[in-house]
């Protein structure tokens, strides 16, 4: 479905408004504004503004935007955005809007602005293109944590303390961004900001509530608890999770129908304080646990609530949980592609609306992405930075049609971006890996234990004893 192209200020003109500051308040950023125009920000924030009034919620919106797409400063993101507009619009003053009198704008801007924006992306992206990208029928997703340092100021330095490995606790405070990402298309669906000694886990619980019936939540052994897991089936979804060699040992294993030794059933026993948080359980949980290993690489162990051996086989299972490193790869393009390593406000609501904004700009690029791919690709197939940088090479040519009112050209425009989007693919390498720096190195537990390095020395007789 191909967004509808309009007109730069056909929607929001009024006889009271200058028709300069009316189709700059349209203007935004013309790709993106296709798949979020104009009537949706009226919608989920209606107010009224003076007729003068150039920073209005969207403006700002589309102004944040434009920092989080460039890598330079604040300034010279609304100094470049108003440039062009002027370009686009030569009928608007000369004089850019100030830093300051846009900081202010941010600053009144309510948080919950940015929340239903971002909200209303991933729902709309989930109506058009979620079911195209499944696996038997479920929706990968997947949860962790990104570390992220943060700007110096009192009020983060006492929320979210430096690591105590960073110049003895003096160094910037560091943020835990935890999120809940579709791991098929790279939408964010929801996140909680911590503390970097925040639990990860119980942020887990929490955003386990976004998830739906036949989502498959994909995630490491750090949330295997049985809170976790009873927050995921709540939600009517199911998990597939690394578990660790110690967890869950200690209970009788049943036989599966299958018949592999390396497969079992287990009973987990639901403690009283959850029973309490989840009357419908029952006193157990029974989950599937599969054992297999990667050549060169120590046992791993997975639990999941998949239980039937016919329709989800050990291999396919063990070969689909992989699809979590995705994750790790949408992390790095938050941090480096967009500006999530490089947030500027100095409070804690500020952070946050930049992360929602950079987050509803990430799902904005995916949304691009969706459009212009077809089966079997999906777009995680494709890059994300050369995606972005189409788009922003994209803005003038589109908008200069979009404010001569030349609605077949500017829709000429947008299918030859979707075209070069959709040969951005990301060349696949078989048989390459790329393992963590200290892979291969054992892991000091403490009291004289050391775990098992994740890859295996060629030697037998060097490898460690698992814990």
């Amino acid at each position: 479905m191909t967004p509808v192209i309009e007109p730069i200020g056909r929607r929001r003109r009024t006889k009271s408004t200058p028709p300069p500051i009316a189709k700059l308040r349209d203007a935004g950023i013309p790709p993106l504004q296709a798949l979020l125009p104009t009537e949706v920000f009226r919608t989920l924030w209606p107010g009224k503004w003076r007729s003068s009034t150039v920073l209005v919620p969207e403006v700002v919106f589309w102004l944040m935007t434009a920092a989080a797409l460039g890598d330079g400063s604040m300034t010279g993101a609304v100094v470049g955005f108003w440039s062009t507009m002027r370009a686009l619009l030569p009928s608007i003053p000369m004089e850019p809007i100030s830093e300051e009198a846009f900081c202010i704008a941010r600053r009144k801007l309510p948080l919950e602005f940015f929340r239903k924006v971002f909200f209303w992306v991933v729902a709309r992206f989930a109506g058009l293109h979620e079911d195209k990208y499944r696996w038997k029928g479920h929706s990968l997703k997947g949860v962790d944590g990104m570390k992220t340092r943060l700007p110096h100021s009192n009020e983060l330095k006492e929320r979210y303390p430096a690591g105590s490995n960073q110049h003895g606790g003096r160094g910037r405070p560091q943020g835990l961004i935890v999120g809940l990402v579709g791991l098929f298309t790279g939408v964010c669906h929801s996140f909680l900001l911590l503390s970097q000694k925040g639990s990860e886990p119980r942020a887990g619980s929490v955003l386990a509530r976004f998830l739906k019936a036949r989502d498959l939540l994909l995630a490491d052994a750090n949330f295997t608890g049985v809170r976790m897991l009873l927050s995921v089936l709540r939600s009517r979804a199911d998990f597939l999770m690394r578990v660790a060699s110690n967890r869950y040992t200690k209970y009788e294993r049943r036989p599966t129908a299958s018949g592999r030794s390396d497969e079992y059933y287990i009973d987990i026993p639901i403690p009283a304080p959850l029973k309490a948080l989840f009357p419908d359980v029952g006193d157990t949980l029974t989950v599937r646990v599969l054992e297999y290993q990667i050549k060169g690489y120590r046992p791993s162990r997975l639990i999941t609530s998949l239980l039937d051996v016919e329709r989800y086989t050990h291999d396919e299972l063990a070969t689909v949980y992989h699809d979590r490193w995705r994750q790790e790869t949408h992390h790095r393009e938050w941090k480096c592609s967009l500006q999530a390593a490089n947030l500027r406000s100095l409070t804690r609501k500020g952070i946050l609306k930049e992360i929602f904004l950079q987050l509803t700009l990430n799902n904005l690029v995916r949304w691009t992405q969706a459009e212009a791919v077809k089966a079997p690709l999906r777009p995680v197939d494709l890059q994300f930075l050369a995606c972005k940088r189409l788009l922003i090479a994209t803005i003038f040519p589109l908008g200069h049609a979009l404010a001569n009112d030349d609605v077949p050209g500017a829709t000429v425009v947008y299918d030859q971006l979707l075209r070069a989007v959709a040969t951005k693919r990301i060349l696949v390498r078989p048989g390459r890996s790329y393992p963590r720096r200290h892979d291969a190195v054992p892991r000091n537990k403490g009291n004289g234990a050391f775990a098992q390095p994740a890859q295996l020395p060629e030697s037998k007789e060097a490898a460690m004893p698992a814990v």
